[in-house]
This record gives structure tokens, C-alpha cells and sequence, in this order.
């Protein structure tokens, strides 16, 4: 039933498209990208008003009277969007995504997917608000809220939030801005804009980094926001390269820029990189006709236009949560760990020392390690930036090629201003690591490969936009032939190195082991406590992975565990949510272990304000440590089944008493996917 209710939501989206294709110049093919980022930014907007149910019910009111307005104009409409092969990959693709993922019912299982997307997803459906005002276990709640509201809109009519359903929704954007690659709808061009599609359809893939060692594929199974930014930024310079450059075709763009800059920090960056781009192309390409001042001033004033937005949507964002929870997301961390820093101070910082004013070490080490990891770095199948560049650089040479004088100056000037803002989008990391990450994880370059992802994913999108309107009559077949090759290409590529066996279609059971656990676990908890408990964990050995899994499953609050209790005045515990506590005696190689002694936990317990002791994995020092406070038997091991102790206190002095509760594995989710795991089966999907 669930996959229904999703299918009548990409209903109503094709039907808000293919109204918008006849209303305006937008093509088909670009229209559902164009809706999609209306409706994050309307239900991002409705939501920070306190209306995001309504918010809803105005879209789907929309989409109805949309219907109405097709079948009233007897399905003209639909006959031409069925014509363009994008608007139909959209369609058919997001159908796709839909049933499949409805069988299979695929759960989170990364890291980001608890830290915030899934988290943020779920917390807004079930609370019918943002939710950066939702009671909810989510450390993190400043990030932009274009993704989950998409979220919460497709799975509007839904009884229970479908953690497929978000990973489908996320799916179906990409989609969209795929298919805005081939905006033309030149009936010529549809055996070319078809492969064109195809390369879309697998680059994703062709990026994937730990593929090439044998890490599961998270391609199409994944709610992190970087591929995102990569698709709507090119998709959004795709939509202006096919259209006449009229103001109503900047307004499509426009509209995918604010959806941009809601989907998370970095696309102000890159929508900031859109922008010049496009104004570049208003000043060098189109208007010819015109005078140089003329041109100027119209490039200028769409670059302002364009700029406006993306920071907008990023400055009121942080206006908003600044107001709602009292977090400064002007300050985006801090120097060397000492001082705060905010965008303007890390920008005027990092700009002298690289002219060389106050140049420190640190800062010249970071460069070196920036330039080391564009030669050297893997951010696709194939290897570093470098190889990722010069394929880019390949098929916009093809466009070149392939065009007349006009998409030849066209083809230049993106290769031009797209590698200007490449060196920006570079020289931006090196500030963001140095001033902004914690030392360590500046020098070891954390997360490189996926950071840039949004960009070479972008980048290599306007290239194939472009060759999408290279070639005219005589030249349209070479045209079709480069795609085709490229098409090969990553094919080939993906078949080598890529992940064949775990990926969104095939992906094993044991994804879920630890997070089936988990759920069980919770479930039992939950049966039993109220929503008013705070409850501390005890996860001896963990990494932050089964705190964030409690934290999502419970309905109770979770507080953060005891860190060591050598912090600031401020803080002086340091709460962390991955920790292991031992004594100097027992210090050996587990992962995060704090020396920790029973005077410091037992008062962050009674600082934290905890009600409810939740024993997941002990060990004999810790239960040694708690046994006197303890009415009956601390538990001092990895469990079949959580225990739980009611805290009490009798002054300073704290009491545990034992919370009867029923002691169960897994159940049959578990024993079916042990089954299903043994006989080399796929996952089994929890109810």
C-alpha cells in the first residue's frame, strides 16, 4: 500500500511538471527538477513557519488541480512529455526505485544516516514539524532542510515513516536532475540524449571510491547530500545551456539554485560556482546581437540575482535556527582549537596567508597535502582528481569539437570559469581543513573523496549538457558515437573495478546485523519506559554506532555518555557518544578509552539528569565499578538482551535498581536473516 501512496506522489509531480512544460519554455525533460526544487524550498519555508503539514496539502492541492487542468486540455501535455526521453527516465526510473526498494524494504545502516539525514527524515514525519524545533536524540540540527522535507513530501500519506521511502525520494531527485542533462527535444537527438541518460545513470557509480576495494556500494542506497549537490548544480547549468536564455528560462535555474542552497552548506559554494558560470555564458555566448554594455549589465544583473538566492537560502537558514535553537552557525569551528572563527574571519584569514601575509607552517603543510591529494587521492573508479579532470576535460573537448562557432565559444567558457571555480572550490577545502576540522582530521584530509564529489559530479554533468547540444545535422551522429563511447566506457569501468556483488540491488544481509540489534533491543526498552525518562548508556567498546542506533530507535531521551571528565569549566565532563571507560590498570587498544573513576560518572550522572541506567555491553571493570550502588547483579558482559536499572539517588549517592525486562534475541527478524545470510540469500526485511 505504501509503495501506492509513493507512485500517487510521483504522479502528482509528473502532473505539476508536465502543467509547467505547457504553461512555460520549460521542456519536459527539465520540468520535474524545476518542481522538486520548488517544493523543497516551499515546504522549507512552510515548515519554518510552523505549517509544514499544510504546506503539504497546498502542493498536493496544486498537483491536483494540475490534473485537472490536463485533462481538461485532453492529454496533449502527457502525449509531448512522453516524448522526451528525460521526462520518461524521470517517470519510469523513480517507478523503478519505488517497487524495488517497497520489496525489499532496505533499512539505514551508515554512519550519516543517524548522525543526521535519516534521523532528520523520520523525526519530521513523525513529528509534522522541522526538525530543528522536534524533541528528538539528534546531536546535530543546523543543517539545511531541503532533503528531509523532500522526505516528509513523499511520504506524505504515509501511516509510519519507511526508512525505503526516504532512500526512493532521495533516488527520484537524482533522477530529475539527470534527466535535465537532455532538456533539448530535438526528435534527432533522442538515440543520443537516450545514451547521454545511460552515462548519467552510471556515473554515480564510476565515482564510487571504496568500490574499487570491495566496500558495499552506498550508490542509490544512501541519504548523504554530497552526490545531491553534485547532481542539482550541474543539473541546474544543463537546464540553462538547452534553454533560449530568456528571463522565464533563468527563473527555472533560479528555482534550482534555491533548492541548492537547502540541501546542505556547501551549495552556497557551488551555487555561487553556478551562478558565475551562467553569467558568464550571458556575457561571452548569448545576446550577440547586443551591445558590450547591454550585455555586461544583464550578465551582472543574473550573477547578482542567482548569488542572492543561493545566499539567501544559506543566510536565512541560519537566521532561523539561530532564532529556534539558539546555535550560531556563523561560527563554523574553530582555529587551532582555541579561538571560534566565523565564514567572513576564516575567509580574510586564509586569503592573506595565501598571499603570503602571516604565512604559517600549518598553513603552507596543508596546501602541500591538498596538491598531494589531487594527484594522488582517489575520487572515482579509475583514481585521482586528476584522472576525474582529464575525463571531463575530454568530453567537453568532444563538444568543442562537435559544434558550431557559437557552441564552440559556449564550450570555452565553461572550461574556462568551471576550472576558475574549481581552483575556488579547492583553495575553499584547504581553509575548511585547516580552520575548521579538528587537527587531525585536517591533516589526514577526513572525507576528501566524498567532498568532492558534489563538484566533479557537477562538473562532469555540464560537460555532458553540453555535448547533449553539440552537433548539428551533419555532425549529430559523431555526437551520438561520443556518448555512446563514454557510455561504453563507464560501463567497462564499473564491470572491472566497481561493486557488483553489494550494491542497491543485490546488497547482503549482514548491512543490518548490528542495526537489527539494536532495534529489537530498543523496542523491548521502549515497551517499558516512559517518554519522560532520560536514559544513559553503558556501550563499553563502542564507536558512536550503537549510541546513534539507540538514539534513532527510542522514544525516550538518550543522553550522551561520560567522557573523562577532564574538560573546560563550561564542560566539564566532556559528553560524547562513543567512549569507553577503564582505569589506568586495564588501559589497553580499545578504541576511545577514557580512564575514568566511579566519583566522576556518578556525578555526571546526576549532573546529566539520567532516570534510567541502560546496560547494552559492560565489562568487569565497569560492573565492578557500579556493583556497589547496585541492588542485585550488575551485569558485567555483552548481553543477549539490554538490562536496565532505575537510578535513584540518596544524596550524592546513587541507587540502581534493576527494571524487569524481557530477555529475547533478535526474534524472527533475526533468525530469517541468518537463514537468508547462510544460504547466500539477500536481506530479509524487518516488518
Amino acid at each position: 500500500m505504501t509503495a501506492v501512496l509513493m507512485l500517487l506522489v510521483l504522479c502528482a509531480v509528473g502532473s505539476l511538471s508536465i502543467l509547467l512544460a505547457g504553461r512555460t519554455r520549460c521542456t519536459p525533460a527539465a520540468a520535474p527538477a524545476v518542481v522538486l526544487c520548488a517544493g523543497m524550498v516551499w515546504m522549507s519555508l512552510a515548515g519554518c513557519a510552523g505549517l509544514l503539514q499544510a504546506g503539504g496539502w497546498v502542493f498536493f492541492a496544486a498537483a491536483a488541480a494540475s490534473l485537472g487542468l490536463e485533462i481538461k486540455n485532453k492529454g496533449r501535455g502527457l502525449r509531448r512529455a512522453l516524448q522526451s526521453p528525460g521526462f520518461v527516465l524521470f517517470m519510469a526510473g523513480s517507478a523503478f526505485f519505488i517497487l524495488l526498494f517497497a520489496a525489499r524494504r532496505p533499512m539505514f545502516y551508515q554512519w550519516d544516516d543517524f548522525t543526521f539525514w535519516g534521523s532528520a527524515a523520520k523525526t519530521t514525519f513523525e513529528h509534522q514539524e522541522l526538525y530543528s524545533t522536534a524533541p528528538s536524540n539528534m546531536v546535530t540540527r543546523a543543517y539545511p532542510p531541503g532533503l528531509p522535507v523532500l522526505v516528509y513530501l513523499f511520504e506524505f500519506f504515509f501511516s509510519e515513516f519507511a526508512e525505503w521511502g526516504a532512500y526512493a525520494a532521495y533516488d527520484i531527485l537524482a533522477l530529475a536532475c539527470m534527466a535535465a542533462v537532455c532538456s533539448g527535444e530535438d526528435k534527432a537527438s533522442r538515440p543520443k540524449n537516450i545514451l547521454l541518460l545511460g552515462c548519467c545513470v552510471l556515473l554515480p557509480l564510476f565515482f564510487e571510491v571504496g568500490a574499487a576495494s570491495g566496500v558495499a556500494s552506498a550508490v542509490y542506497l544512501t541519504l548523504q547530500a554530497d552526490l545531491t549537490l553534485g547532481l542539482l548544480w550541474g543539473g541546474a547549468v544543463c537546464v540553462y545551456f538547452a534553454s533560449e536564455k530568456t528571463a522565464g528560462d533563468l527563473m527555472q535555474v533560479l528555482v534550482m539554485l534555491a533548492g541548492l542552497s537547502l540541501v546542505k552548506d556547501m551549495g552556497l559554494a557551488l551555487g555561487l560556482v553556478a551562478a558565475m558560470v551562467i553569467a558568464a555564458d550571458l556575457l561571452f555566448c548569448a545576446g550577440q546581437g547586443r551591445r558590450w554594455p547591454v550585455r555586461l549589465g544583464r550578465a551582472a544583473g543574473w550573477f547578482g540575482a542567482l548569488g542572492a538566492v543561493v545566499a539567501a537560502g544559506w543566510l536565512g537558514w541560519s537566521v532561523y535556527v539561530g532564532k529556534v535553537s539558539g546555535q550560531d552557525r556563523f561560527d563554523l569551528g574553530n582555529a587551532g582549537d582555541t579561538e571560534s572563527l566565523g565564514m567572513a574571519q576564516m575567509m580574510i584569514q586564509g586569503v592573506k596567508e595565501l598571499l603570503g601575509i602571516g604565512r604559517t607552517q600549518e598553513f603552507s603543510a596543508m596546501g602541500s597535502a591538498m596538491t598531494d591529494a589531487f594527484f594522488h587521492r582517489q575520487v572515482c573508479l579509475l583514481g585521482s582528481g586528476l584522472v576525474a579532470s582529464t575525463l571531463v576535460l575530454a568530453v567537453l573537448a568532444a563538444a568543442f569539437v562537435l559544434g558550431d562557432k557559437l557552441h564552440r565559444r559556449r564550450v570555452a567558457v565553461y572550461t574556462l570559469f568551471s576550472l576558475c571555480g574549481f581552483a575556488a572550490f579547492w583553495v575553499f577545502h584547504w581553509f575548511l581543513y585547516l580552520y575548521v576540522f579538528k587537527a587531525m582530521e585536517g591533516q589526514e584530509l577526513k572525507d576528501y573523496s566524498r567532498y568532492f564529489l558534489g563538484w566533479y559530479m557537477g562538473w562532469m554533468l555540464g560537460a555532458l549538457g553540453l555535448l547533449g547540444t553539440a552537433g548539428g545535422q551533419r555532425k549529430r551522429p559523431w555526437a551520438g558515437l561520443c556518448a555512446g563511447g563514454l557510455f561504453c566506457l563507464l560501463g567497462a569501468v564499473i564491470l572491472w573495478r566497481g561493486q557488483t556483488v553489494n550494491n542497491f540491488t543485490t546488497y547482503s544481509a549482514t548491512f543490518y546485523d548490528e542495526r537489527l540489534q539494536v532495534k529489537e533491543r530498543a523496542a523491548a526498552v521502549n515497551a517499558v519506559l516512559e517518554e519522560s525518562d532520560r536514559v544513559y548508556p553503558i556501550c563499553q567498546g563502542n564507536d558512536g554506532t550503537r549510541w546513534y542506533y539507540y538514539g534513532y530507535e527510542l522514544d525516550c531521551e538518550l543522553v550522551q555518555m561520560y567522557g573523562g571528565g577532564y574538560g573546560t569549566e563550561a564542560d566539564p565532563y566532556q559528553p560524547t557518544t562513543a567512549v569507553t571507560l577503564t582505569d589506568e590498570a586495564t588501559l589497553g587498544d580499545r578504541q576511545y578509552e577514557v580512564v575514568a573513576d566511579a566519583e566522576g560518572l556518578l556525578g555526571y550522572l546526576k549532573a546529566c539528569g539520567a532516570t534510567v541506567l541502560l546496560v547494552d555491553r559492560s565489562d568487569p571493570w565497569l560492573a565492578g565499578l557500579l556493583q556497589p550502588y547496585t541492588k542485585g547483579q550488575m551485569e558485567n558482559s555483552a548481553l543477549d538482551a539490554p538490562a536496565l536499572y532505575r537510578i535513584s539517588w540518596q544524596g550524592d549517592e546513587p541507587v540502581f535498581t534493576e527494571i524487569p525486562l524481557e530477555n529475547t534475541l533478535l526474534g524472527a527478524w533475526a533468525s530469517q536473516n541468518d537463514a537468508a545470510a547462510s544460504a547466500g540469500g539477500s536481506e530479509v526485511a524487518a516488518p
